[in-house]
C-alpha cells in the first residue's frame, strides 16, 4: 500500500504566530488549534471520542497511530490511505463530526480573540 504525503504543508509558514489561547508560538495554526493547543484540550478530546462512536475499532486505532500531519490531513478532509477503503456513508459522518467539533473549537478561539482585542 502506498502512503500518501500530507498536502497540508501549505498551512505551515515561515512566519511564527503566538496563540492567544495558550501563548505557544507556532508556524502552523491549523495544526496547533486542532491537535496541540492546551486550551482546546477538552474540545479535541470530545472530537476524538466522537470518532470512536463513528469509526470501527480498526479505523480508530489506525487514525490514532498516524503521524500528526496525516491525522491533520484526515481531519481536514483528506481521505488518506488509512481510510481509503472506508464506506462513503461512514466517511460523510466522520467529516460532519469533524466540522461540528472544529466549529466548537473556532467558536472558543473567536470568543478569546474578541476578549483580547476588546481589552487592548
Amino acid at each position: 500500500m502506498e502512503v500518501s504525503k500530507p498536502c497540508i504543508s501549505v498551512v505551515k509558514t515561515d512566519i511564527e504566530k503566538q496563540c492567544k489561547l495558550c501563548d505557544q508560538v507556532t508556524s502552523n495554526l491549523a495544526k496547533h488549534f486542532i491537535l496541540e493547543c492546551a486550551s482546546l484540550y477538552q474540545e479535541r478530546r470530545d472530537m476524538f471520542e466522537n470518532f470512536t462512536d463513528i469509526l470501527s475499532a480498526r479505523d480508530a486505532t489506525m487514525l490514532n497511530n498516524q503521524d500528526d500531519d496525516i491525522v491533520l490531513e484526515t481531519i481536514l478532509g483528506g481521505k488518506t490511505d488509512c481510510f481509503h477503503e472506508m464506506s462513503d456513508l461512514i466517511w460523510e459522518e466522520f467529516v460532519l463530526t469533524v466540522a461540528t467539533n472544529i466549529n466548537k473549537m473556532m467558536h472558543k478561539v473567536t470568543l478569546v480573540n474578541s476578549a483580547v482585542d476588546n481589552s487592548a
